[in-house]
């Protein structure tokens, strides 16, 4: 029977061989199962949406799930980023996203999510960027998020966050960090433009709730150090709960609650304080203006149509503020000529400093006041985006009307392109003009996403600014209601060449106008020249003629690229194409942001997590600022 074992031995072999493959297999098994789980555990907290609906089967790693890319290793895949922007996802962020372990790259900004920040997302310790904003995100911003040890990026505007940072040391080493439009957040150490939480002058739009919650907060860690040492901390009530028993329940019952009476009447005092001077600026402001208009409060409850569900809060209504132009007469130095930045449409465009120390752009011309541009102004106040320019406040005093705007120090992207005579100067690679073609294109799909549309109506190039953090935004759309007579096709201009050729009597501004604007926008992306060349004559062809008759795409690019992503080049070209054509085949501008976003990601690889804030030249103050 000893011959028997000679036979099994091959198999003992073989088997021997073959168990850490086999070992690696059901671990590959395992984590993807955990991988799949974990997304449809998110995919059911959105509510099973349309727009997942490619998240079917076993391995996202495998085949194409919307928003997931995967690093790809030998016998291995790990999911590397999660991108769902601007996706009108409505629902709450599961804590199970903890499970995507080398999640580098968490975007979910831009959508209709509620609810807090899970503290399960601390650990994701390989996570480098996290984009939450444009949402309505809620509660505190949890501590183990604020010490991820490779974050590069966060950006939590205009959610409605409240409470004191934890770990500001920590946040303020973030190269990218986005917090404003959380009227509710407090800073212990008064950094990062946010109010201090030991003020006695509480933000005027929380809630007396809030507000009493502050102040209880400022109250404990006074009460943690009144002993001299400031390292000891607060007792939470699980650690309450092992602490000894005093020997003296009564009188601390007492006390105790003789001081949550106290607090809750100083909260109130506080409250009605503010809402009783706040109501006294108002009335002074009245009647320093002479105006018998009603409040923009008023009137955005009146205007026409309303953003999209979900885009507008009320502490975001309340942030367009009404400037007096005496404060916007000593921004400006008395409008002295040294800050003009720019010229448009609308007039003369200053820089300034505001009293709050927030440096802006200042749009003025002289027009009599009107009921009109109150409720215009009121429409394009509420529109809140990442890749949009954002108003801040408007005055209408002294036969002057203005626009207080956030100031982009970097200037237009036609400054990044050519020069004075439109001549390419290459300060831009092909990553940098996708990640700007593609942040266009989201600032303009959102307007026109809302309900109703908003037509921007004067796309151009150098309507496309630059944030300090290289982000794209779209400037100057909704001005042109403002100006007398709109935007018709007239001399042959730089505008001209932006205008949809179709644009007549009987057929006015659509969407697809604006698409055929974004268009001509890509060709001088990819070609690094002016729309209307000031080399040419009339009667030579300009950049969208010559782009329908090229045949050779080597001689249409910019040189100055190089060799670089002429593949991307090529894609781009295709989508400029079916911008410029008839009205009824042009695609929609949702469709081109799903088209760049392709492009993008197939261009940037694996890359894209880690080339944060590429290096262009500052613009300097004489840029064509929102010309």
């Amino acid at each position: 029977m000893r011959w028997l074992w000679w036979l099994r031995l091959p198999l003992i072999i073989i088997t021997l061989l073959l168990a850490p493959n086999a070992l690696r297999a059901m671990s590959f098994s395992k984590k993807q199962r955990i991988y799949t789980e974990a997304l449809l555990a998110f995919k059911s907290a959105m509510g099973n949406p349309q727009q997942l609906s490619s998240w079917v089967g076993k391995y996202p790693c495998l085949r194409p799930w919307l928003g997931i890319s995967c690093a790809h290793k030998l016998k291995d895949s790990t999911i590397i980023s999660l991108k769902l922007t601007g996706l009108k996802l409505e629902g709450f962020i599961p804590p199970s996203l903890q499970n995507l372990s080398g999640l580098m790259a968490l975007w979910l900004d831009d959508n209709h999510l509620k609810g807090p920040i899970p503290v399960e997302l601390g650990r994701l310790k390989e996570l480098t960027s996290l984009r939450l904003a444009g949402n309505s995100l809620s509660d505190n911003l949890p501590s183990a998020i604020a010490v991820l040890p490779n974050l590069k990026e966060l950006t939590l505007a205009n959610n409605h966050l409240s409470g004191s940072l934890p770990h500001e040391g920590a946040l303020s080493k973030i190269p990218q960090l986005s917090l404003h439009g959380n009227y509710g957040l407090c800073s212990l150490s008064g950094m990062f433009n946010l109010p201090a939480c030991d003020s006695m002058f509480l933000p005027p739009n929380l809630t007396s709730l809030q507000a009493l919650d502050s102040f209880n907060s400022r109250k404990t860690r006074e009460a943690a150090t009144v002993g001299g040492d400031p390292g000891i901390p607060t007792l939470t009530p699980s650690s309450a709960a092992d602490a000894p028993k005093t020997k003296k329940p009564r009188l601390v019952a007492i006390v105790g609650g003789g001081v949550c009476a106290a607090v809750i009447v100083a909260a109130v005092v506080v409250i009605v304080y503010i809402c009783l001077m706040r109501a006294k600026r108002s009335t002074r402001r009245a009647s320093e203006t002479g105006s018998s208009e009603p409040s923009n409060h008023v009137e955005w409850a009146r205007g026409e149509g309303s953003p999209r569900a979900g885009t507008l809060s009320p502490y975001e209504a309340q942030s367009l503020r009404q400037v007096t132009f005496e404060e916007l007469e000593h921004a400006t130095s008395n409008f002295n000529q040294s800050n003009v930045i720019g010229e448009g449409g609308f007039g003369l465009v200053y820089k300034g400093l505001l009293q709050d120390g927030s440096i802006v752009a200042i749009k003025r011309r002289l027009q009599d006041p009107s009921q009109y541009f109150i409720q215009e102004v009121a429409k394009i106040g509420q529109i809140r985006h990442r890749h949009i320019v954002r108003l801040i406040g408007y005055c209408q005093e002294c036969r002057n009307q203005l626009l207080v705007y956030d100031y982009l120090s970097k200037g237009n992207i036609g400054n990044h392109l050519y020069d004075a005579e439109g001549i390419p100067i290459g300060k831009l690679d092909i990553r940098q003009r996708l990640s700007i073609a593609l942040g266009a294109a989201k600032g303009l799909d959102y307007l026109h996403g809302l309900t109703p549309p908003v037509l921007h109506m004067h796309f151009k190039t150098s309507n496309v600014l630059l944030e300090e953090n290289y982000t794209a935004k779209v400037a100057d759309f909704g001005l042109s209601k403002l100006l007398i007579g709109g935007y018709r096709a007239g001399p042959s201009s730089g505008i001209d060449c932006f205008l949809d050729p179709e644009l007549n009597a009987s057929n006015g501004f659509s969407e697809r106008s604006d698409v055929y604007a974004f268009g001509v926008f890509l060709l001088e992306l990819i070609t690094g020249r002016e729309a209307l060349d000031r080399n040419i004559s009339d009667s030579e062809p300009n950049l969208v003629e010559r782009a329908k008759s090229t045949r050779d795409l080597d001689s249409f690019v910019d040189k100055t690229l190089g060799e670089n992503g002429m593949e991307a080049l090529r894609q781009m070209m295709e989508l400029a194409m079916r911008c410029l054509e008839t009205s009824k085949r042009r695609p929609t501008m949702n469709q081109m942001v799903r088209e760049l976003e392709l492009i993008h990601d197939r261009e940037m690889g694996h890359q894209q997590t880690a080339g944060f804030g590429d290096e262009i030249d500052a613009v300097a103050l004489g840029s064509d600022l929102f010309k």
